[in-house]
C-alpha cells in the first residue's frame, strides 16, 4: 500500500512550485475562456497575471536554490554558479517582463456610446488609436465594435479637458 503524505508535509516540500502552478492554472483558465467565448482579458488583469508570473518564477528559482540537494553539492563552484545563474535569469525575466508590460499597456475606459456600454482601449504610442469593444465584465471584453483614429500625439483623448473629435472612425458589424 502507498503511504499517504500529509498536506502540510507536501506543502513544506513543494512550496516553491505552488505559486507557479497557480499562475499556470490561471493562464489555462483565461485561455479556455478566451477560446470558448471569444472574449479577451482586459489590461489590468493581464498586467496582474504577468506580474504574478514573474514573481512565481522568482519564488521557484529561490526554492530550487534552497533545496537540501543543492546545498549538498560537493563542488561549491557548481552551487555558486547555479545561484548566480538563477539570479541572472530572474533579473532578465524581470527586466524584459517589466519592459514588455510598460510598452504593451493600453489604458482602458468604460464608456457609453449610443446607449451601449463599451470598453475603449487607447493605443497612443506614436499615433492615437482608440478601439472600442463590447463590455462583458471587469475581467474580459468582447468583440471589437469600432476604431477611432485621432492623429499623431501620444496622449489619451479621454483624459483631455475636452475630448477631441476623431480624424477617422470605422464601425464594425
Amino acid at each position: 500500500m502507498k503511504k499517504k503524505m500529509p498536506i502540510r508535509k507536501t506543502l513544506k516540500k513543494f512550496w516553491g512550485i505552488i505559486p507557479l502552478l497557480f499562475v499556470l492554472c490561471c493562464i489555462l483558465a483565461v485561455a479556455a475562456v478566451q477560446t470558448i467565448t471569444g472574449d479577451t482579458l482586459r489590461s489590468i488583469p493581464r498586467v496582474i497575471l504577468s506580474c504574478m508570473g514573474i514573481c512565481s518564477v522568482g519564488v521557484a528559482l529561490l526554492w530550487v536554490n534552497t533545496r537540501e540537494k543543492i546545498r549538498d553539492l560537493k563542488p561549491r563552484l557548481l552551487e555558486v554558479l547555479l545561484k548566480i545563474g538563477s539570479a541572472a535569469l530572474f533579473g532578465c525575466i524581470g527586466l524584459f517582463g517589466a519592459l514588455f508590460l510598460v510598452f504593451s499597456y493600453c489604458p482602458e475606459h468604460t464608456v457609453n456610446y449610443n446607449g451601449t456600454k463599451l470598453v475603449a482601449s487607447v493605443n497612443s504610442f506614436l499615433d492615437v488609436y482608440v478601439d472600442y469593444y463590447s463590455y462583458k465584465n471587469v475581467l474580459f471584453y468582447g468583440q471589437k465594435q469600432m476604431t477611432e483614429y485621432y492623429g499623431s500625439g501620444g496622449y489619451d483623448p479621454f483624459t483631455q479637458p475636452q475630448k477631441p473629435d476623431p480624424v477617422r472612425q470605422q464601425i464594425y458589424n
